[in-house]
């Protein structure tokens, strides 16, 4: 895929240098699945053996993945193995990927080729622009609230049904009521900390400063606060972290009350609703899903006969 829009400058940085140091670097240097601009040079130019080494990241936006490296003057993709050794005998670059497309994705010089765009190409559909992206959920396992009224440890799981990694250093927000629906106050922000393979799941343990309690705890995996509550499927993403869909990256249970109706914990009776997933996508988790309201809608059985809803039900966005 070629981009034949017109350029367009978005920024302009000095940056003289001899024949030396000049050329920028683009490589993923910090392995955060997003490519760094690298470059060596200063304002004043000519011959500078000694000129400071500059990395450029974005800041709200994702940059595309890359490889971690680039090993010599003359990159090229097949010159170098990720591993940093030399192959004996390079990969032909006038092979065509698929074959019969007319593509030469690896005939490159002093360029790094994006995963994303060779993905493009090497699918087995020959190519139909599909990106390989991470989809994270999060599901609160258990609430230890022993330290109730000050303190709460949540113990959560986070899966990864996507088709890419996540990276280590994806967001967890915690917030005392639903930040799509009322200015939340932000309990904390934690990351994930470990990488998420496609199809992998981490256990993950916080602990919590609460002031207020009891109260609805709401968890936003690859949130990290910054957005203003409330806040509206807009705003996603709100970090740098691409993901398919970004239904499925909030749930939320009370804590230090006095627990959820029994009649909704019977798989396991640990204090957790069992099925907070939302498995037709209309915004309702699924195991209270009694009407199947429209998305966006708010149900909730009268358990008890009393009259009451026995949770409410405030969730999910989407974006296109």
């Amino acid at each position: 895929m070629e981009n034949v829009n017109p350029p367009v400058n978005l920024s302009t940085i000095p940056s003289g240098s001899g024949t030396l140091t000049e050329g920028p670097l683009v490589i993923d240097s910090d392995n955060d699945g997003q490519v760094e601009i690298i470059l060596a040079g200063d304002a004043l130019g000519g011959f500078v053996i000694e000129a400071p080494l500059r990395v450029y990241e974005s800041t709200n936006d994702a940059w595309q993945s890359a490889r971690n490296l680039w090993n010599q003057r003359g990159y090229r993709y097949v010159n170098v193995n990720d591993d940093l050794t030399i192959p004996a005998t390079e990969q032909d670059i006038a092979v065509q990927f698929p074959p019969g497309s007319g593509r030469n994705e690896l005939n490159t010089y002093g360029v790094q080729p994006s995963f994303n765009a060779v993905e493009f190409h090497l699918t087995a559909s020959g190519g139909t622009g599909v990106i390989a992206a991470a989809d994270v959920t999060v599901t609160i396992t258990s609430l230890d609230n022993a330290g109730c009224p000050t303190s709460l440890v949540a113990n959560l799981t986070i899966q990864n049904v996507g088709s890419a990694s996540t990276p280590s250093n994806m967001p967890m927000a915690f917030y005392d009521n639903n930040p799509i629906a009322v200015s939340a106050n932000l309990l904390a922000v934690s990351p994930v900390g470990s990488v998420i393979a496609a199809g992998g799941s981490a256990s993950v343990q916080v602990a919590l400063a609460i002031t207020n309690a009891p109260f609805d705890l709401y968890v936003v995996v690859n949130d990290d606060g910054s957005v203003a509550r409330p806040y509206s499927a807009a705003d996603f993403p709100i970090t740098t972290i691409l993901e398919c869909n970004y239904l499925n990256n909030l749930t939320f249970q009370n804590a230090c009350g006095a627990g959820v109706d029994p009649s909704l914990d019977v798989a396991d009776t640990n204090g957790v609703i069992d099925d907070v997933t939302d498995d037709e996508l209309d915004g309702i988790p699924t195991s209270i899903d009694t009407n199947d309201l429209a998305f966006g809608g708010l149900s909730a059985p009268d358990k008890d006969g009393d009259g009451i809803p026995n949770i409410r039900v405030e969730m999910g966005f989407q974006t296109a």
